[in-house]
């Protein structure tokens, strides 16, 4: 008389075990399983148009949100720095996406900003 069924069952499973590992290299031990892909490379922020020229008086001060100026194709958060062409005329700084402009003095400076 045979082996009940599910006997029958978990030998036939156990040999097909057995055979998968001996053909992967006959004798019983496994490879090492490859590291996963390096991620993709970082872009760089792009500007998205241009803030348009402002005048600020000399003792007055203006602030420009700048976040809409650019954008991050990766999704990463943007930190912001402003600079001033002559600080004798204006100075500037950002904080957050926020840039803020001092007027100094008389003449003309070009502020920039970067990401």
């Amino acid at each position: 008389m045979g082996l009940p069924y599910w006997k029958l069952f978990l030998a036939t499973c156990l040999s097909a075990v057995l055979a998968g590992i001996a053909s992967c290299g006959g004798d019983g031990t496994t490879s090492p399983v490859p590291p996963p892909p390096p991620p993709p490379p970082q872009t760089a922020p792009a500007p998205v148009g241009s803030i348009a020229p402002q005048t600020v008086d000399a003792g007055q001060s203006l602030t420009v949100e700048v976040s809409s100026n650019f954008q991050d194709r990766d999704g990463d958060a943007l930190t912001y720095e402003a600079e001033s062409s002559d600080e004798r005329v204006a100075t500037a700084s950002a904080s957050g996406s926020q840039v803020r402009v001092i007027g100094i003095g008389p003449g003309t400076a070009t502020v920039t900003v970067k990401v």
